[in-house]
């Protein structure tokens, strides 16, 4: 399966240098101390929904930045595009998955 964030890299929709938004208003409701589930997340004008956990006692502002620094970093690992073989099957994966659903 392709990986959402690195096709809209791949595609040039997207670059390291894109507005980054992160709707932390809108995100999972979580339970038994986090937030868990998919956060909705803006890259350049393109929507994604993006898995995350974070802790409920951090302020809005904390969450926020926790959340921006997730998606900054898995940016940065789908520009650089790192891949592996699985040696069971032989198929080339993304070392670092994004966990970032492109919303259409």
């Amino acid at each position: 399966m392709r990986d959402d964030l690195v096709a809209a890299v791949e595609a040039g929709e997207i670059n390291e240098n894109s507005p980054i938004d992160v709707d932390i208003l809108n995100g999972p409701i979580g339970g038994y101390g986090f937030r868990s589930g998919k956060w909705p997340v803006t890259i350049g004008g393109v929507r994604f929904k993006m898995y995350n956990s974070i802790p409920h006692q951090l302020d809005l502002t904390q969450q926020k930045n926790t959340l921006l620094e997730s998606v900054k970093t898995r940016l940065a690992n789908a520009i650089k595009g790192e891949t592996y073989i699985d040696k069971h099957t032989g198929e080339t994966h993304l070392k670092y998955a994004s966990q970032m659903e492109r919303i259409i």
